[in-house]
């Protein structure tokens, strides 16, 4: 519908791909679609594994959209850091203080993704041990 209407020559693709970047894939867009992911999660449930994976792997992805804006400032200790350690669980802030203080690190958006990311990987080793493998994978949506 964006693009039918410009016809096949080079000068309409051209317009056809600033149509499409415009109202697809702009890292504005980008960025607000996956801060919406974030505001609809509730909080990480405690012991889940699909629950921390999810939550790390958006993690990830803020984090990369944010650098390729070049708005580092917002990965420092502000707003969306806040905002992140919300979502924890009860347990986890206790958990999370701990491994900053023991590694010397900075409370900062990519300190906190990358204790959740170790998390996740915590979590689904556990599980691994308890279900085993193929039960895990499926749990947490592997494959």
């Amino acid at each position: 519908m964006a693009v039918e209407t410009l016809g096949y020559s080079a000068a309409a693709y051209k317009t056809a791909k600033v149509r499409l970047q415009r109202k697809f894939g702009c890292q504005r867009r980008k960025m607000a679609l996956h801060l919406e992911q974030l505001e609809s999660i509730k909080f990480v449930l405690p012991g889940s594994a699909k629950d921390v994976k999810k939550f790390a792997n958006l993690l990830d992805i803020l984090v990369v959209n944010i650098k390729d804006v070049n708005h580092h400032e917002e990965l420092g200790k502000g707003t969306l850091y806040i905002t992140l350690s919300r979502k924890l669980n009860d347990s986890t802030p206790a958990q999370y203080q701990q491994w900053v203080f023991e590694n010397g690190r900075w409370e900062s958006v990519e300190t906190l993704k990358e204790f959740v990311i170790q998390e996740a990987k915590f979590q689904t080793v556990a599980l691994e041990k308890i279900r085993g493998t193929d039960t895990v994978n499926k749990v947490i949506g592997q494959k």
